[in-house]
């Protein structure tokens, strides 16, 4: 990506950290909690950010601008402030 913040889609099957200060508190304040399992989510989820490369080589996705929660067909919006 090299500097340049054009837009890209990405999707990704596999897991994918993200840093976010306060991701898990944004969540509970806005998606109630899946329970009954060993997750509190456990969801497909659409997150717009910048994905980034860590020094181990990895990819992690940063500067969350908004995530959308999918559950069983309900859309929960979380939205992130810049």
């Amino acid at each position: 990506m090299g500097g340049d913040r054009a837009g890209l889609l990405w999707q990704s099957v596999d897991r994918l950290g993200l840093e976010e200060p306060n991701l898990v508190d944004r969540l509970h304040a806005g998606v109630p909690a899946y329970g009954g399992g060993p997750f509190s989510y456990r969801d497909e989820a659409i997150v717009v950010g910048w994905v980034v490369r860590r020094p181990d080589g990895g990819f992690s996705l940063t500067e969350i601008t908004s995530l959308t929660v999918v559950r069983q067909g309900k859309r929960y919006e979380v939205r992130f402030e810049r």
